[in-house]
C-alpha cells in the first residue's frame, strides 16, 4: 500500500444518486493502482486507462483520506485529496470582487435607460415595437401623477437623460475596457507564477463581464446619438413647416456610417456656439422652448482616441478567446485549486466546457466586429457592399419574389430573424444574459472555493485590507462623472457661485463661428442618414442618402482644428 499514490478519482466512475464513503475512496485508489508503475524517478505514469482524468496524476502527499461524506455530485467533492487553496484577495478579495461588479451593474443600467429612452429612433422594427411599448407604459405610469403633462414631462426627460447619459456611459465604457484588459493581462503574466484554476475562473468571469457592458455601452452610445438627430430634425422640420424654412436646415449627406467619426473631426466649425451675448442664465431659462440638442459626441471622434478604442477592444477579443479555451477543458472543475498551467500538457476538450468555446468563437468576433467596423470609414464601407451584396444577391431575390406559399413563410421567417438580429432589443437581451451568467459564474466558483483548505490559516480575501478598500473606494469616479454630466446637462447654474470660472468658460466657449453654421444635429443626422434601410417587398438592403438632399460644405475660411 505504501507504493499505491492517493490519486483523484476519475467523474466516470462516480456512482450515481451515491455517497462516497471512506470504503468506497480506498476501493477506487486500490482499483487505479492497476493502471500506474512506479519509475525509477519516483513519478507515476499511465499504463493503461484512456478514460482516466488528469486530477489522477495529483498526488496525495501531505493528508489521509477523508471520511467525510459529501454526495457524488457536491462540487467539493475531491477537496479532501486537492492541494490546498493560496488565498489571493487582489484578485478573488470579496472588495475587488463587489467593486468590479457594482461598476459594471452601473454601467449595464445606464446603457438599458439610454437604450430605453431612444429606441423609438432605430430604423428596425423590432425596437420600433418595443419603443413604443415602453413609451405607452411609461406614459401610463407618469399619467397617475400628472395626467394633463404626462406626455411632455416623457419627452423632457428623454431628451436630458440622452444628454446626462452619453458622457457618463461613454466614461464607464471605457472603464470597462481598461480594467477587463488589466485583469486579462495580470492574468497571463501570473500564469507562470502558479496561478490556480480558481482564480484564472474569477478573472475570466470579470473579464466576460467587463466585455459584455463595454459593448452594450457602445452600441448605446451610437443609438443616443441616432436617435438624438432623429428627433431633433423632426422636431426643426415639424416647426419650419408652420414658420417658413429654416436657414440651417441643409443636411450634410455621407456615404458611410463611419463617416460620423472621420469627417466631423475636420468640421468642428460648422458646430453651432452660443453667442457672446448669451449668458448662462438665459440659456437656462429657454433651455425648454429650444429644440432638443443631441449629445456632443465630437471629443470622441479624434482618430487617435478611436485606434486607441479599436486596439484596446481587438486586443480584448483575442484575450477572452484564448482565456474561453484555456478554460474548456474537460477537467478544468475538477480541482480548482491546482495550478492552471497543469492543464497544458494533458489539455483535452469536451463536455459541456466544449460548447461554451464554441460560443466564444462565434459571438465574440460578431460582437466586437460590429462595434469596430463602424468606427473608420473605409471598414463601414466594406460592410455595407458585403451586406448590398448578400441582400441583392441570386438567392435573397428569388426568396423575396417567389410566390409560392412555402416561399413566403422562408421569407416572413427569415425577415424576422435578420430583423431581431440586427435589433437593439437583441443586443440588450444578450447582454443581460451574459452579465446574469458572469455574476452567476464568480457566485458559484467562491462557492465550490470554500470546500478547499486554504494553504494559510486565515482567509484573506474575506477580509476588508488595504486591496478591498482601495477598489471600493474608486466607485466614486463614477459618481463624479456622473455628476459632472448632470451639472452640464441642467445647465450649470450652480456657475454664478464662482464668477472667475464663469468668465472663463464663457471666453472659451466663445469662438468665431460663420453666420450659416450648422447645428449639431443637422451634421450627426447627415451623417448617419447612410444607416437608413429600405424594407419595401421585402427588401432588407442599406441605401445611400437621399440623392435630392441638399449639400452644405463648410466655408474654406472655417478654422479647423
Amino acid at each position: 500500500m505504501d507504493t499505491i499514490p492517493s490519486l483523484m478519482r476519475d467523474l466516470t466512475f462516480r456512482l450515481p444518486n451515491s455517497h462516497w464513503t471512506s470504503e468506497l475512496r480506498m476501493q477506487r485508489q486500490v482499483a487505479d493502482s492497476r493502471f500506474y508503475k512506479q519509475t525509477s524517478l519516483g513519478q507515476y505514469e499511465n499504463c493503461g486507462s484512456k478514460n482516466i482524468s488528469l486530477l489522477h496524476y495529483i498526488r496525495h502527499q501531505s493528508r489521509a483520506v477523508s471520511t467525510t461524506l459529501r454526495p457524488y455530485y457536491m462540487p467539493g467533492n475531491d477537496s479532501d485529496i486537492c492541494p490546498c487553496l493560496n488565498p489571493d484577495p487582489d484578485i478573488a478579495g470579496i472588495g475587488a470582487i463587489i467593486s468590479f461588479v457594482l461598476t459594471a451593474g452601473l454601467t449595464w443600467i445606464c446603457s438599458v435607460v439610454a437604450l430605453a429612452f431612444n429606441l423609438s429612433g432605430s430604423d428596425n422594427p423590432v425596437d420600433h415595437a418595443t419603443a413604443r411599448y415602453l413609451e405607452r407604459a411609461l406614459i401610463a405610469l407618469v399619467q397617475q401623477f400628472a395626467p394633463d403633462t404626462a406626455q411632455a414631462k416623457f419627452d423632457y426627460a428623454r431628451n436630458n437623460f440622452t444628454t446626462l447619459f452619453f458622457p457618463l456611459i461613454f466614461s464607464l465604457g471605457d472603464t470597462q475596457l481598461m480594467t477587463g484588459l488589466a485583469v486579462l493581462i495580470s492574468a497571463w503574466i501570473r500564469l507562470h507564477a502558479g496561478l490556480s484554476v480558481y482564480h484564472f475562473s474569477i478573472i475570466n468571469n470579470l473579464a466576460i463581464m467587463a466585455s459584455d457592458t463595454q459593448l452594450l455601452a457602445f452600441f448605446a452610445l451610437f443609438q443616443c446619438a441616432w436617435s438624438a438627430a432623429q428627433r431633433a430634425e423632426d422636431a426643426e422640420s415639424a416647426q419650419s413647416a408652420s414658420q417658413g424654412d429654416h436657414p440651417a436646415l441643409a443636411r450634410v449627406p455621407s456615404a458611410s456610417v463611419g463617416a460620423l467619426y472621420a469627417s466631423m473631426g475636420a468640421m468642428s466649425a460648422s458646430v453651432a456656439a452660443p453667442s457672446a451675448s448669451e449668458s448662462v442664465g438665459t440659456r437656462s431659462a429657454s433651455r425648454s422652448s429650444e429644440l432638443p440638442e443631441p449629445p456632443d459626441i465630437q471629443p470622441y471622434l479624434y482618430l487617435p482616441s478611436r485606434l486607441f478604442r479599436a486596439t484596446g477592444m481587438l486586443c480584448m477579443c483575442i484575450m477572452l478567446i484564448v482565456a474561453a479555451a484555456l478554460v474548456s477543458d474537460r477537467a478544468w472543475y475538477d480541482c480548482m485549486s491546482i495550478s492552471a498551467t497543469d492543464y497544458f500538457s494533458h489539455y483535452k476538450t469536451g463536455g459541456g466546457q466544449l460548447g461554451w468555446l464554441i460560443y466564444a468563437c462565434v459571438m465574440l468576433p460578431l460582437g466586437y466586429g460590429e462595434a469596430l467596423i463602424p468606427l473608420f470609414g473605409p471598414t463601414d464601407r466594406v460592410w455595407r457592399a458585403i451586406k448590398k451584396a448578400i441582400f441583392r444577391g441570386h438567392t435573397w431575390r428569388r426568396i423575396t419574389t417567389s410566390t409560392s406559399e412555402s416561399a413566403s413563410w422562408r421569407k416572413r421567417m427569415l425577415r424576422i430573424v435578420l430583423q431581431f438580429w440586427d435589433s437593439s432589443v437583441y443586443g440588450l437581451a444578450l447582454s443581460a444574459v451574459w452579465f446574469g451568467v458572469g455574476v452567476w459564474s464568480i457566485v458559484s466558483d467562491r462557492a465550490q472555493s470554500s470546500y478547499y483548505e486554504l494553504c494559510e490559516g486565515d482567509d484573506t480575501q474575506t477580509e476588508w485590507g488595504f486591496g478591498q478598500l482601495v477598489p471600493m473606494v474608486l466607485i466614486g469616479l463614477p459618481v463624479l462623472a456622473a455628476l459632472d454630466a448632470y451639472g452640464k446637462a441642467s445647465g450649470a447654474k450652480n456657475f454664478a457661485t464662482l464668477p472667475h470660472l464663469r468668465v472663463a468658460v464663457s471666453s472659451r466657449s466663445v469662438s468665431a463661428q460663420p453666420e450659416n453654421a450648422l447645428p449639431r444635429w443637422a451634421l450627426i443626422r447627415g451623417t448617419l442618414r447612410a444607416r437608413q434601410r429600405f424594407r419595401g417587398r421585402g427588401n432588407y438592403v442599406e441605401l445611400d442618402p437621399h440623392p435630392n438632399s441638399p449639400v452644405d460644405t463648410p466655408s474654406p475660411s472655417s478654422p479647423v482644428p
